[in-house]
């Protein structure tokens, strides 16, 4: 349970850590670095190099006709990939791809390394389940992934790696909301979450509708670091690698405090329309809104949650970055905020008017950003079906969302506090600095202490190889 006084200490905890956070180094010091470290892929430390590539993936895609093999990987601006090599035959890559397009990316010029993507040449032969990698001298040897050969119906929603996140209830609000639209399916990737966040995870894993993957630190060297100079533990190497993994007609690429909502009936039902009616378009954006939830993570007394905020829910206008939906069957690249490229040329995107579906960011810094914002002049139906009214339907749903957190913590509703979410945010917002966002080696003094972190691993199917 919570109480008014774990408030004041969270509150005065981050008073206190606010002064400092702006001055808080580039590089940690030796010891808080060393603890890092501790949780990084390192069975090739002395090998990373500036001009290393850190593999992550090797596909054979028969959806480029004819197919070829696609190599994901990150690593600093280059123009040479590396030749796959198998039963005495070897294949060159011979086209090389910035995930965002450009490298440096220019949204984050700091950043020394990026996600890339690497072409080979056409190989139709049956593909092998590994091959050896060579570049300048050096190998390595990869397992190859297969991208699924046919779609079914369903609509998957992929996730950036979560990190240093806790907040178990937000995360029960995202999946049960997005199931509401129909989303069958998830893929979501972690690096550092919480213990509750995981038995969350857990829950809807069990489920058999969420994929997940652990989402580890790149190998480093003793003088050469690149988790400390990628945004976002490259979370554009992991949106491309939803669109390989995914076997649904239908994506979507959104954070976990983000919905994509018709202004009518269910999301599924929309993109089906949209697609079917419109063969030409193979994906589409959605204009940003914000989406402001009164209170809905209090504590109305000593023996359940006040989830009241979500009856009383108030949209806005404000520009911003949008999402896209797309179906994966057709889509050859993809950015964080777009399809950039369809395997036929033909296909396109559709920009969808905001007054017939709108993409809401529940954001938490709302209350700071949100005086000069204007309500939307057009209702947006969050809980479809159950009922006409809205309070019907958001009653409902706030009964179906506490039913929920019984089932998965045993009877209880466990503590609640947003404290790391709000540090993070402070600790990431001088991001602009270093003209690159990198939340673990920058907030790790800051977080580390505040709730017991489960850190992902390299596994067999995540994990990185140093070329």
């Amino acid at each position: 349970m919570i109480n008014k006084r774990s408030l004041k200490q969270d509150h005065v905890y981050l008073q206190d850590l606010q002064a400092t956070i702006p001055t808080i180094e580039n590089h940690l010091n030796g010891q808080i670095r060393e603890e890092i470290e501790k949780h990084s892929n390192d069975e090739q430390r002395n090998e990373v190099e500036n001009e290393s590539l850190i593999i992550y993936k090797v596909y054979y895609d028969r959806r480029m006709n004819p197919p070829r093999f696609r190599i994901l990987a990150n690593n600093q601006c280059t123009n040479v990939g590396p030749n796959l090599s198998f039963d005495g035959l070897t294949i060159r890559t011979v086209k090389v791809e910035a995930i965002e397009g450009e490298c440096p990316w220019a949204w984050a010029p700091g950043c020394e390394w990026s996600a890339h993507h690497f072409l080979s040449e056409v190989f139709t032969g049956f593909p092998p389940n590994q091959v050896n990698l060579t570049r300048n001298g050096k190998w390595v040897t990869v397992p190859v992934s297969r991208v699924p050969e046919s779609y079914r119906d369903g609509y998957t929603i992929c996730t950036a790696p979560l990190y240093w996140y806790s907040d178990w209830l937000r995360l029960i609000l995202f999946f049960e909301i997005s199931m509401l639209h129909g989303a069958t399916n998830f893929v979501m990737s972690t690096h550092s979450v919480s213990r509750k966040v995981q038995i969350v995870l857990d829950f809807y894993k069990d489920k058999g509708i969420l994929s997940l993957r652990s989402w580890p630190l790149m190998p480093s060297s003793f003088l050469l670091d690149p988790n400390d100079s990628i945004y976002r533990l490259s979370h554009s190497l992991s949106h491309l690698d939803c669109t390989f993994r995914v076997d649904t007609k239908i994506a979507s690429l959104n954070d976990i405090d983000e919905f994509i909502i018709p202004r009518n009936g269910k999301a599924i039902d929309f993109f089906r329309k949209l697609f079917s009616n419109h063969s030409h378009y193979k994906g589409a954006t959605f204009r940003h809104a914000e989406l402001r939830l009164f209170n809905p993570l209090r504590l109305e007394n000593t023996t359940r949650f006040d989830l009241s905020g979500l009856k009383n829910l108030t949209l806005l206008q404000h520009d911003g970055p949008g999402k896209a939906v797309f179906m994966p069957e057709y889509t050859r690249n993809l950015k964080t905020h777009q399809v950039s490229k369809y395997f036929n040329k033909k296909h396109r995107t559709l920009k969808v008017k905001k007054s017939d579906a709108i993409l809401l960011h529940t954001r938490y810094n709302f209350r700071e950003m949100s005086e000069k914002w204007l309500a939307l002049d057009f209702p947006v139906n969050v809980f479809p079906s159950i009922s006409s009214d809205h309070f019907v339907k958001s009653d409902h749903f706030v009964k179906r969302v506490d039913s929920v957190i019984l089932k998965i913590f045993n009877g209880n509703r466990p503590e609640y506090s947003d404290l790391s979410n709000r540090l993070l945010g402070n600790c990431l917002k001088h991001w602009t600095e270093k003209q690159c966002k990198t939340p673990i080696h920058s907030c790790w003094e800051i977080l580390k202490p505040l709730d017991e972190w489960l850190f992902a691993d390299p596994q067999p199917d995540s994990r990185y190889y140093v070329l």
